[in-house]
C-alpha cells in the first residue's frame, strides 16, 4: 500500500469521525436546549469506544486489518442510512436515534483507527516515524477542520440530513478500507500471552505510564469543553451551531501550519521539554475558554488548545512507535486507546449528572488547573524516552518494511 493511498484512507475515516463528534452533542443540545444532554451526547459517543476495544483487544494482532475496517465501515454505513430514515419519518425519535448512532459510530471508529495504526508501522521506518506521525496528524487535523465547518452547515438541515450526509462519507472510507491488502495475522500468539504482553508494555513501562495518566487527564478537560461549548457558544455569546462549527475550523486551521514543521522543532528541542510544555500549554488555553468573557477570547484559546492537542498527539504517537514491539502493537494501541478514552464519557457523564448544578465553566477550569499541576510533575524528562523498554522483558521486533 502507498504512503498517499495510506493517508487518504486515514484522512477518510477521520473526516467521518470528526463531523459525527461534533454534530451529535450540538444537535443533542439544540433540540433540548439542556447541557445535560449534550453530555449524555458525549457520553455515548464514547463510552461504546470502550466496550469495543476492550471486547476485541484480546485478538486485535490476529485479525486481518482489512477484514477489521471492512465490517466497521460497512456497520456504520448502514446505521446511518437507518437513522436517517427513521428521523424522516419519525421527527419526534430525533434524540433517542441520535444517541444510538452515535454509540453504533463510536464502537466502529476504534477498531478502523487500531487497524490503521498498525498499518502505517509498517509503511515507514522508525527513523523516519517523527515526520510521519508529523505528516499524519495533519491530515487528522484538517480533518479536524472540515468535520465541524462541514457539520455546521449540514446542520442548518433537518436531522435527517445528518444521518445522510454521514452515510456518504462512511461509504467513501468503506471503499477505501477494501483497498488495503488483506495482510497478515499473528497465529502464534495467543489470547492471554498477548493480553499479559500488553498490560505489561502499557502499565509497567515507566515512561508510557506517566504519559498515559496525563494524556487521560488532558482528555477529560477536552471532552468537558466539547460537552460545554454548544451552551457556552449559545447562551454566552448568542452563536449559531454554523457559527460555531466555523469556530472549531478556524481554530484548527493554525494547528495544520504548525504540524507541518514539527519534525523541525524536535530537531532543535528535546521531544520530553516539547511534551511538558505542550501539555501545560493546554491546560492554560482550557483555562481561557473557560473564563472567556469575550467571543474572540473563547475563538483564540480553543485554538490554542486545538493546536498544542495536536502536537502532543505527535509527542504521544513518536514515543508509542519507538517503545511497543511490532508483535504487540495492535493490542497495545488498542489497550492506550481504552485508557484514554476512559476520561471523555466520564466528562459527558459529568455533565450529564451536574451541568445544571454546577457552571460548566467552573468544571473545566478546576480540571484543567488539576492537569496542569500533574503534568509537571508527572511527564517523564530525560534523554530515554525514545529507548525500546528491553529491561522490562517484552523485547522488541525489528520492523521489516519489506514485507
Amino acid at each position: 500500500m502507498s504512503i498517499a493511498k495510506y493517508y487518504a484512507m486515514r484522512f477518510a475515516s477521520w473526516l467521518c469521525d470528526y463531523l459525527v463528534l461534533f454534530a451529535v452533542p450540538v444537535l443533542a443540545y439544540s433540540v433540548t436546549a439542556d447541557v445535560r444532554w449534550s453530555g449524555a451526547a458525549v457520553f455515548f459517543q464514547w463510552g461504546p469506544r470502550l466496550l469495543g476495544l476492550s471486547a476485541a483487544i484480546l485478538r486485535l494482532d490476529n485479525i486481518r486489518q482489512r477484514t477489521l475496517m471492512v465490517v466497521a465501515d460497512l456497520t456504520r454505513t448502514a446505521t446511518a442510512l437507518v437513522a436517517g430514515l427513521i428521523m424522516a419519518v419519525y421527527p419526534g425519535a430525533v434524540l433517542p436515534v441520535l444517541m444510538i448512532f452515535a454509540m453504533v459510530v463510536g464502537l466502529c471508529f476504534e477498531l478502523t483507527f487500531v487497524g490503521g495504526e498498525k498499518i502505517g508501522l509498517y509503511l515507514v521506518r522508525p527513523e523516519g516515524q517523527e515526520r510521519f506521525q508529523s505528516q499524519l496528524t495533519a491530515f487528522e487535523q484538517a480533518a479536524m477542520v472540515l468535520g465541524p465547518a462541514a457539520a455546521g452547515v449540514v446542520l442548518s438541515f433537518p436531522p435527517p440530513v445528518l444521518m445522510f450526509v454521514a452515510a456518504g462519507l462512511f461509504g467513501v472510507s468503506l471503499l477505501m478500507s477494501i483497498s488495503v491488502p488483506s495482510g497478515g495475522t499473528a497465529p502464534t500468539s495467543t489470547a492471554k500471552r498477548t493480553l499479559r504482553a500488553t498490560v505489561r508494555i502499557a502499565l509497567e513501562d515507566p515512561v508510557l505510564r506517566r504519559i498515559v495518566l496525563v494524556t487521560m487527564g488532558l482528555n477529560y478537560v477536552l471532552a468537558l469543553i466539547n460537552g460545554a461549548a454548544p451552551q457556552i457558544a449559545f447562551g454566552t455569546f448568542g452563536t449559531s451551531s454554523s457559527e460555531l462549527g466555523l469556530m472549531y475550523a478556524a481554530s484548527s486551521v493554525p494547528a495544520i501550519i504548525g504540524l507541518l514543521v514539527f519534525h523541525r522543532l524536535t530537531s532543535r528541542v528535546s521531544l520530553s521539554t516539547i511534551g511538558v510544555a505542550v501539555a501545560v500549554g493546554m491546560c492554560l488555553a482550557a483555562l481561557g475558554v473557560a473564563v472567556a468573557a469575550r467571543l474572540w477570547v473563547f475563538a483564540g484559546c480553543l485554538g490554542a488548545f486545538l493546536l498544542l492537542d495536536s502536537f502532543f498527539s505527535v509527542y504521544i504517537r513518536v514515543v508509542r512507535a519507538r517503545r511497543v514491539p511490532l508483535e504487540n502493537y495492535a493490542a497495545t494501541v488498542g489497550l492506550f486507546g481504552m485508557l484514554l478514552i476512559v476520561p471523555m464519557p466520564l466528562a459527558g457523564l459529568t455533565l450529564a449528572a451536574v451541568g445544571n448544578l454546577v457552571d460548566p465553566a467552573v468544571l473545566i477550569s478546576a480540571s484543567a488547573a488539576a492537569v496542569l499541576i500533574g503534568a509537571v510533575i508527572t511527564l517523564p524528562r530525560g534523554r530515554g524516552l525514545l529507548v525500546a523498554p528491553v529491561a522490562l522483558g517484552v523485547g522488541t521486533t525489528r520492523i521489516n518494511h519489506d514485507s
